[in-house]
């Protein structure tokens, strides 16, 4: 991911306590990966971003500092309550779904 390049966040589903959205190229539908954010009754808000381009350690925290700012106004990353766990994978398969 060059540090010109942008992305946004689809949502595909949402339901009673989770969020799961597809990251996306801003100029384009090409998905790079996913976002699952789960929040629990306690207050405790924990992401998942799973990855599956190269991408620096500055767009990593760009892309969290934009979830966190876009999607999760109500915490902030450095909360004790607020997580996101970034994984890199160089690919990812979905089965049941077409």
């Amino acid at each position: 991911m060059s540090e010109a390049m942008k992305f946004d966040f689809k949502r595909e589903n949402r339901g009673a306590s989770s969020d799961v959205y597809s990251i996306v190229e801003s100029h384009g539908n090409n998905i790079k990966g996913r976002l699952d954010l789960h929040f629990f009754s306690n207050g405790v808000i924990e992401g998942l971003v799973v990855f599956t381009e190269k991408i620096s350690e500055k767009d990593e925290l760009m892309m969290v500092e934009k979830i966190d700012k876009d999607l999760v106004p109500q915490a902030i990353i450095n909360d004790k309550n607020f997580s996101i766990t970034f994984v890199k994978s160089s690919e990812v398969k979905i089965y049941g779904k077409e």
